[in-house]
């Protein structure tokens, strides 16, 4: 690990496969559209920018616990995320602007789900929501447009401002 600022560390160029740290005890490893990451605990930081192009399918593996707010945003060919038990908490506007993102798969511990997380993927098309969410923050799934299909935790208690405004295809 460099004892250098994360946004200082040269990227390779795209097409290259790449290992970094993402988090104090977090990897992030990039190879052929799918970025991987390892570890324990949050993932603070990113280094992926310059591949969000070319960003096909992240997978968040058994140990991570947290996503911050922002890491993904406006990733435009970002198909589907996979996101493992361990994760409790999704920052805001983490994911928002995915445009093509179809398929998540849902941590069953979740127990916050960050405001504008999800807003604006327009090909979402279900949303697992985990029994540890008591609070659907504002604008959560805003446009939405392909939301066919949310399961509720029991223990759900409040649905924020605007939380599903424009999820078009929810009956």
């Amino acid at each position: 690990l460099p004892d250098e600022d994360p946004a200082s560390v040269e990227i390779p160029e795209k097409g290259s496969s790449l290992s970094l740290p993402c988090g104090e005890q977090t990897i992030a490893t990039y190879k052929s559209g799918v970025l991987t990451i390892t570890g324990t605990g949050e993932v603070t930081y990113s280094f992926w920018a310059s591949y969000q192009d070319e960003l096909k399918k992240i997978v968040i593996e058994d140990g991570v616990t947290g996503l911050a707010g922002t890491l993904f945003q406006g990733y435009s060919q970002l198909k589907e995320v996979v996101i493992a038990d361990s994760v409790t908490a999704i920052g805001d506007f983490c994911f928002a602007g995915c445009g093509a993102l179809r398929k998540v798969t849902w941590s069953s511990n979740l127990n916050d789900l960050g405001e504008s997380a999800f807003a604006g993927c327009e090909k979402l098309e279900s949303a697992v929501i985990a029994d540890g969410v008591a609070e659907i923050k504002s604008r959560t799934f805003y446009g939405c447009k392909a939301l066919k299909s949310v399961t509720f935790p029991e223990g759900l208690t409040v649905i924020g401002e605007s939380a599903f405004a424009g999820c078009k295809s929810l009956a």
